[in-house]
């Protein structure tokens, strides 16, 4: 009872940002989203269908435009990869914007999402084509999750903090989404992390073998499917969260 009641007050108080942004994104309402990720191993074959919303997270875009896979409508990011003090100091953001590894690609109407203390905004870092920019505060973006969810238990803290991938995950469902198919993420580590990572040695230490955010992805992801969300993955990592009796 406390939960609904704290997510209430949430929704009062956001209550015009949150009409204003579902007004906005309504071309996701019903609508099957491919939703892809930066990792290496991208399943090529779902982009099959014109119809289908291509949804792309941080970097991702350039890969889709790299395969000439389709049109980027919509990019989702998280705000570090546009805050000057972080963006060039965090391994994982400054690949991206030393790198140059958005410029000119279109990204279609873009994102960004505030998970924790980043709070700088300047979207031109990233060098790309943009439809339109909008953000994503942390109570906002807590109240789109509690909503898809039901429950508080995720986001609440830095143990149950969830990716950029997983958050749009339930960023296309709160908009309506019908379908939403996902690849190129990966809860483990690997050789390449990221299409644009150089290749390293794996570390063999069982600590680092797992991605951030595994634990709290895969609570999420198996939640969605629970509940009776139309999700499905494309990625071997995430097949055990996709069917209790086995997957094809």
């Amino acid at each position: 009872m406390k939960f609904l009641i704290k997510l209430y007050i949430k929704k009062l108080i956001y209550f015009k940002k949150i009409l204003k942004l579902k007004k906005k994104f309504k071309f996701l309402n019903q609508k099957k989203i491919i939703l892809v990720g930066s990792g290496p191993n991208l399943d090529k074959t779902i982009f099959n269908n014109k119809n289908d919303i291509i949804v792309s997270c941080n970097a991702s875009a350039s890969n889709v435009n790299k395969l000439n896979l389709g049109e980027v409508k919509l990019t989702i990011v998280d705000n570090e990869l546009i805050d000057k003090k972080i963006a060039f100091e965090k391994d994982v953001r400054s690949n991206i914007i030393k790198n140059d590894v958005l410029k000119d690609i279109n990204l279609g109407h873009l994102i960004s999402v505030q998970s924790n203390h980043s709070k700088n905004i300047d979207h031109k870092l990233l060098k790309a084509n943009i439809t339109s920019f909008t953000k994503v505060d942390k109570n906002m973006r807590k109240i789109i999750i509690d909503s898809v969810l039901g429950t508080s238990i995720v986001d609440k803290d830095n143990n149950s903090l969830i990716s950029t991938g997983v958050f749009s995950i339930c960023l296309c469902l709160y908009f309506g989404a019908r379908q939403v198919i996902f690849s190129g993420f990966t809860l483990f580590k690997q050789e390449k992390d990221h299409f644009y990572d150089e290749p390293k040695n794996q570390n063999e230490d069982s600590e680092l073998l797992t991605r951030s955010h595994s634990l709290a992805d895969s609570v999420t992801i198996g939640m969605l499917k629970m509940k009776g969300f139309n999700i499905e993955a494309r990625d071997r990592d995430f097949y055990p969260l996709m069917n209790n009796w086995g997957v094809k």
